[in-house]
């Protein structure tokens, strides 16, 4: 008598980006009631060209009774054959483990079926799912950060001539890796953060999907801890403001550079993506109301909509750099054209944000201010004269668009550090003035 149920489940739960469910081995204990899903690729085959199969099952499949088609077809041919034999053999193997174990437990039955497949190589195929969905929701950017993490790490593996997977990533090579990176290549905490919070995001999902033993996570308590990366906050005081604002550019590349970093400061610190694909509908009589393209796609049912009061600059600002289309779903400003891929335009928001900054920094130094101010300072910028004029964390959480209070939190501490270090030069002065 079987100790487990065994069955192949169509997870309606979880609906891929193509519109089908993945395909999921089911095992359930009838003694505690509870119920197990394992994905196919982490059992092991013996059937030739397991590949075409995994990628059959990586499509998913649309209902229960396209599945059950094959499974119970008398006469499969070809691919679906081969689905049907490896679909059994699945079956078989893991109704056998279940049998043989008394009690039934997971942690058993897991360690019985997956034990012996090598986990080697399944993190750049893990890699790679990641930015296939990233990409797919359109989030070029955070794609891009996962595929500069995987190149980082295959670097550094060849340089003591390993190659990267779930078992030969430690916390020791980990603690080589963060100091290598900031060694030898100099580069910044910030940077290794990045990097490595892209891996651990990949080590979470793969054992999520029970691709990999929780045993194997190199991160966390007694184990590796990430860097927490430079805490600079960048922010222009009042008179630096003031300063740039009535300024006189030198030129007309500075004098747009100019106009959208205000438009920026003054849209409540709207970054330039958003800028570009701002729409004339997005426009309304008051405000200017639009989603953020960093929490589009992200699985939430209702997307926080983010309202912008208009004033003179705004408007003034609009008139200008408009483009002549009229049509509510056209963008704004002249940043973006119709039919540009995700990639396209990720290329020409990346490209205009080099633009502005370019231009603004040459600006910048003009009026004394020899630091590399970038579009980032805008949004920094408002909210420390948000801070500044006395509003509540609160408000300023609710006008930046943070999910977490403790972001704002975070910025407002950076804040402080530097009144702090204002008010100490202060309180020095009468040392000078003796």
């Amino acid at each position: 008598m079987n100790n487990a149920a065994i069955s192949i489940y169509l997870d309606t739960r979880h609906k891929k980006a193509n519109g089908c469910y993945p395909i999921k081995l089911r095992v359930y204990n009838p003694v505690t009631k509870k119920t197990k899903l394992y994905p196919f690729t982490k059992i092991k085959s013996e059937i030739n060209n397991k590949a075409d199969i995994l990628k059959i099952i990586n499509e998913g499949f649309t209902m229960q009774l396209a599945l059950d088609k094959i499974q119970y077809s008398n006469k499969p041919r070809g691919t679906n054959l081969k689905l049907k034999f490896f679909l059994n053999e699945c079956m078989h193997k893991s109704s056998n483990i279940a049998e043989s174990l008394h009690p039934f437990s997971f942690e058993k039955f897991e360690k019985e079926m997956f034990d012996n497949i090598p986990a080697n190589g399944n993190l750049s195929s893990c890699y790679q799912t990641k930015i296939e969905v990233l990409e797919n929701h359109h989030k070029i950017g955070t794609a891009s950060n996962y595929k500069l993490s995987k190149k980082s790490l295959d670097q550094f593996a060849s340089t003591i001539s390993k190659e990267i997977s779930f078992n030969s990533i430690t916390p020791d090579f980990l603690e080589s890796y963060e100091r290598y990176m900031l060694d030898e290549l100099e580069r910044s905490e910030t940077t290794v953060s990045m990097y490595l919070r892209a891996l651990r995001a990949v080590y979470n999902k793969a054992i999520d999907d029970k691709i990999i033993f929780p045993e194997q996570y190199p991160f966390g308590k007694y184990k590796y801890t990430i860097p927490t990366g430079d805490k600079v906050i960048k922010a222009l005081t009042k008179e630096q403001l003031a300063s740039l604002f009535n300024g006189i550019p030198k030129t007309l590349e500075q004098q747009k550079a100019k106009d959208y970093w205000f438009f920026s400061f003054y849209a409540q610190g709207m970054n330039i993506k958003d800028i570009a694909l701002l729409k004339f509908q997005d426009v309304k009589e008051d405000s200017i109301q639009y989603t953020r393209a960093k929490t589009k796609n992200t699985g939430r049912k209702k997307q926080k909509i983010i309202y912008i009061t208009m004033n003179e600059y705004i408007l003034d600002f609009i008139k200008r750099y408009k483009t002549l289309s009229s049509s509510p779903k056209d963008h704004i400003f002249p940043i973006l054209t119709k039919g540009l891929s995700p990639h396209e335009q990720h290329k020409k928001v990346k490209s205009f944000t080099r633009y502005i900054n370019q231009h603004f920094r040459k600006y910048a130094i003009l009026n004394g201010i020899n630091e590399a101010v970038s579009t980032y300072w805008a949004r920094h910028s408002f909210t420390n004269t948000l801070i500044n004029n006395g509003a509540s964390i609160e408000f300023a959480s609710e006008a930046l668009n943070h999910s977490d209070i403790r972001t704002t939190q975070n910025y407002v501490a950076g804040f402080e550090e530097n009144r702090k270090k204002e008010m100490m030069k202060e309180l020095l002065k009468f040392q000078l003035d003796e």
